[in-house]
């Protein structure tokens, strides 16, 4: 069965592990770096400075000890969270770990007393409507502003009371 983790180490490894996660989103931004090198290097600093933060945690969901998904959350304001990048290793799909992640994910974050979480979604991703809508999350009418007071365009704003 499923169990969640939050990351708190960066190693070789676990960014292996995220690559293979994360694999499409990063075949989209190859091309704002020198190399595959260069990007895997920016991406393992970018989680070992990420991770530092008591606001920000990456969570990562495993079948048995293999790495099947993942998402980052940020602390935007006192009990607001904000969840990005959840996703689903492609060989895993369709099999219930995204909602598994999303719900163990919203748990943890119960934990840490969390009254809002937040989400954007494109709005052509239907799969993932579906999957955080399941989870209890709300389309809003609100301008789909990131936790970073980013403007995504081509998004909804999701939104879960808890």
């Amino acid at each position: 069965m499923g169990l969640i983790k939050r990351l708190t180490k960066i190693d070789d490894d676990i960014v292996d592990d995220l690559y293979v996660i994360y694999d499409e989103s990063m075949q989209q931004l190859v091309s704002n770096f020198e190399s595959n090198d260069a990007m895997r290097e920016a991406y393992k600093e970018f989680l070992a400075d990420f991770i530092t933060r008591d606001n920000q945690v990456v969570l990562i969901e495993y079948n048995d000890e293999i790495p099947v998904a993942a998402l980052r959350a940020i602390e935007s304001n006192q009990g607001k969270w904000f969840i990005e990048a959840v996703e689903v290793n492609p060989d895993y799909r369709h099999r219930g770990y995204g909602k598994r992640l999303l719900q163990d994910a919203l748990s943890f974050l119960k934990n840490k007393k969390a009254s809002i979480v937040e989400c954007i979604i494109l709005k052509e991703n239907e799969l993932s409507k579906r999957l955080h809508s399941s989870c209890g999350f709300l389309s809003t009418t609100d301008e789909p502003i990131n936790c970073w007071d980013e403007l995504e365009e081509d998004s909804v704003l999701y939104r879960l009371v808890m």
